[in-house]
């Protein structure tokens, strides 16, 4: 917490940063997230995992385990530099499988997280149990139309790991933020207007977004039209959404990613709001943004959808 005193010392009173959420394994890209709403499990602290007794004093020397190093074959998924990934794993492994004093704690978490957490650690299994393949590549565990398989043992193996992963994350991240309002500070987040197409979102909401379940590309995809300095635009390749379908359930998948977002932290900032009101669109295999054209976003009737008291919450910038 040194950080934040800190903070304090310098009379600041905003802390903020995107990195809580979870990234692309493969490492951090533009708009590119696994899942609306999951915590990045390598912010989680090795030393207060080892305060809750889910790891020893002896593992904690482990921490500086080289990224190549070879990891068992029941821990998560790992394309990246994230060296301390074998030690995130025994403890959620430990935390999983045992009833131990955080078990009810955990077993509440499961149940109030459960409109994303279900499909995301779903999803995370599934894909580990495939090489970390795009969803639409899947062979292991799925069938035809990429629906799991849920008696598999292996997918019974991964997906409580990651359940326990987010309870972990969470944990961490509301004590943090308890601290930083002791402090008098409020924590600012990012909520990017689009996800990826190798999200838990597409895979097990495909009808949120313009785009079918049974194939790997959609129609069209989200660009950035070409602007002063960029003469071609910008190829963000994100799914579009469906807003006719959006509107039709009264715009519930947004609501629940801002309501969990805002569970978080204290204010947030809707990365890229001009696609709230309208978005540039260019035929999915067009090598540039040129050749597209504007479509509008039923924004005043998506707004009158927030409660009251999110107004002063949602920053709508850039």
């Amino acid at each position: 917490m040194e950080f934040l005193d800190w903070l304090a010392s310098a009379r600041q009173q905003r802390l903020a940063g995107a990195a809580a959420r979870t990234e692309p394994i493969a490492g951090i890209r533009r708009i590119n997230r696994r899942r609306r709403s999951p915590g990045n499990p390598y912010l989680i602290s090795l030393d207060l995992l080892a305060a809750d007794g889910l790891l020893d004093s002896a593992e904690l020397q482990q921490a500086q385990t080289p990224a190549n190093a070879s990891y068992p074959a029941e821990s998560i998924s790992t394309k990246s530099d994230g060296a301390n990934l074998p030690l995130l794993s025994k403890a959620a492994r430990q935390l999983a499988a045992s009833r131990g004093h955080l078990t009810a704690e955990f077993e509440d978490f499961c149940k109030s997280q459960a409109s994303w957490l279900d499909s995301f650690a779903a999803f995370m299994s599934l894909r580990t149990a495939n090489s970390d393949k795009v969803w639409c590549e899947w062979t292991n565990l799925v069938d035809a139309h990429y629906h799991k398989l849920s008696d598999a043992d292996e997918f019974q193996k991964l997906e409580p790991l990651y359940r326990a992963l987010q309870f972990l994350f969470f944990r961490q991240w509301n004590r943090l933020r308890r601290e930083a309002h002791r402090r008098g500070i409020l924590l600012v987040g990012d909520v990017p207007i689009y996800v990826s197409y190798d999200s838990a979102d597409v895979w097990s909401q495909p009808r949120v977004f313009s785009t079918q379940r049974s194939r790997p590309a959609d129609k069209r995809r989200r660009r950035a039209r070409p602007i002063i300095f960029s003469a071609t635009g910008q190829l963000w390749n994100n799914p579009l959404y469906d807003w006719d379908a959006l509107q039709r359930d009264g715009y519930c998948w947004w609501i629940q990613r801002l309501r969990t977002t805002l569970e978080l932290v204290d204010m947030v900032r809707l990365d890229h709001f001009r696609g709230f009101e309208a978005y540039w669109s260019v035929p999915a295999g067009e090598t540039t943004a040129v050749n597209g054209e504007w479509f509008p976003v039923p924004v005043r009737n998506f707004c009158r959808r927030w409660p009251i008291n999110w107004r002063r919450r949602l920053l709508r910038l850039n």
